[in-house]
This record gives C-alpha cells, structure tokens and sequence, in this order.
C-alpha cells in the first residue's frame, strides 16, 4: 500500500517536494545561512567534527592522535611520506577491522591499498611479487 502524493501548495497540480512547495519553487527560495551551517564551516565545527568522529569511530582522542602522529614523526607507517597538504586532509587511522584495534597513521594511498588487499597478507606479498616479477622483465 503506497501513500498518497501530497500537493504542492504553490502549485497543486504538481507533486510536493519540500516545506510545502513543489522543486522548481522550492529551488528559487532564498538561501539562508542559519547558524548551524556557520558553525559547521568554521575551524571549531570542523575540529568538534572531527574529535567526535575518532572517539566513535576509533574510541582516539584528539591527544592520542596527536602521540601517535609524534611518534611516527608525522609521516604514514608504510611510505614515509606526509599526508598530501593540497589535500588538507590528516593521516588516516588504520585498525583491524575485526578487532577494532588501531595500528598506526597511513596516507590515504596506503590506507585505500590495503583496503583494497582486504588486509590479507598473503594477497599483498602475491602483489609484491608479480610487481616484481614484471618489474625485472622491464614490464
């Protein structure tokens, strides 16, 4: 049983998208920058963001982060390398998606890679070593 279509109450003849009007209206209303969207653009609605997603994601507090980065002096585990700045992005977490458990701070090429092996050892050093077979062949 499917529910009836509301009307639009700008123009009843069409299909009701959003706040009463149907989506041509409703495009055309002002856009207003309430407060919230404010907050969440500024550097403390991003950083509020961003503390909230690593206590639920990674149960990490921001200083825990913070160590982390310290002592891989801020480079990625695998590559050694900074996390690309045109990016502005931050090293990713990479944990055991099994245990939950953290490992350590990857850029975002290694962390997708793995990813990508689904975290099987065995797979990666299968890739190590075709990469290596067609790298001595010259391919």
């Amino acid at each position: 049983m499917s529910l009836p279509k509301k009307q639009a109450s700008c123009h009843p003849e069409k299909q009701h998208y959003a706040l009463g009007y149907c989506l041509p209206c409703y495009q055309k209303l002002p856009r207003i920058k309430n407060r919230v969207t404010r907050y969440g653009k500024s550097q403390k609605g991003i950083q509020k963001r961003r503390n909230s997603h690593l206590k639920i994601t990674h149960n990490m507090t921001e200083q825990e982060y913070q160590t982390q980065l310290q002592s891989q002096h801020g480079v990625c585990a695998i590559c050694g390398q900074r996390e690309m700045k045109f990016r502005n992005r931050n090293l990713s977490v990479d944990h055991n998606h099994n245990t939950h458990i953290c490992r350590s701070l990857l850029c975002s090429f290694c962390n997708i890679g793995l990813g990508a092996f689904r975290d099987d050892p065995e797979l990666l050093v299968n890739a190590a070593s075709y990469l290596y077979f067609w790298h001595t062949k010259g391919g």
